[in-house]
């Protein structure tokens, strides 16, 4: 049983930095375009 939780943790950790890239990548587009966004309500 030990085993089996240890390759699941082992598993696990690219998961949770993939899904951590990707949120950021997300974040920083939201940010652009939020950023976009105001630039042409200025004008």
């Amino acid at each position: 049983m030990e085993l089996i939780a240890k390759l699941m943790g082992t598993m696990n950790a690219p998961v949770q930095s993939v899904a951590f890239v990707m949120n950021g990548v997300t974040e920083k587009l939201v940010r652009t375009l939020a950023a976009v966004a105001d630039k042409k309500g200025e004008k």
